[in-house]
C-alpha cells in the first residue's frame, strides 16, 4: 500500500513538473519579428528604433502561467541600454534568487555590478551586464 503511494505521488509531481508552459525564442535582429514573437520581447528593445536595429543574437524565454519573462542579448552599442536605465541594486536583490537561477541557466556570470531595473505600464524589468561575454540578461514580470 505505500509503495502505490509513494509510487502515486511521484507521478503526480512528474506530471505538474512536465506541464509548465515556457516557451523559448531565439533570433538574429529584431526586425522582421512577427507580431507574436515581438510581443514577449521586451518593451524597452522594441520601442526605441535605434536600440531595436542594433540588438542582437537575442534569446527569450516566457512562462505562460506567470508572465515571466527572462533572456539575454547583444547590442552594437551597449552604451544605449545604460542610458535608459534607473540604476539601484538593492531594489532587484531583496529574495530575488529564483529569478538569478534562471539567469545563470541560460549563461548569466555575473561578472559585472552594472544593472538597472526598467519600468513601464504593465511590465518591469531588470537588466544585468555581464563583462565576459559582452551581452545584457533581463528577467521581467
Amino acid at each position: 500500500m505505500k509503495k502505490n503511494s509513494s509510487l502515486f505521488i511521484v507521478i503526480i509531481a512528474i506530471l505538474l513538473y512536465s506541464c509548465s508552459d515556457y516557451i523559448e525564442q531565439s533570433h538574429n535582429s529584431l526586425n522582421f519579428l512577427s507580431d507574436n514573437d515581438a510581443s514577449w520581447i521586451p518593451f524597452f528593445l522594441m520601442d526605441n528604433e535605434v536600440i531595436k536595429n542594433q540588438v542582437q543574437d537575442i534569446y527569450e524565454c516566457h512562462d505562460l502561467d506567470t508572465n515571466e519573462s527572462w533572456g539575454y542579448f547583444s547590442i552594437i552599442n551597449k552604451n544605449l541600454i545604460f542610458d535608459c536605465i534607473y540604476f539601484n541594486r538593492e531594489d532587484f536583490f531583496q529574495n530575488n534568487t529564483r529569478e538569478i537561477k534562471r539567469l545563470k541557466k541560460i549563461g548569466y556570470t555575473e561578472s559585472s555590478n552594472e544593472f538597472g531595473k526598467i519600468n513601464g505600464n504593465e511590465f518591469s524589468y531588470v537588466l544585468f551586464y555581464d563583462e565576459k561575454k559582452q551581452k545584457f540578461y533581463f528577467y521581467g514580470k
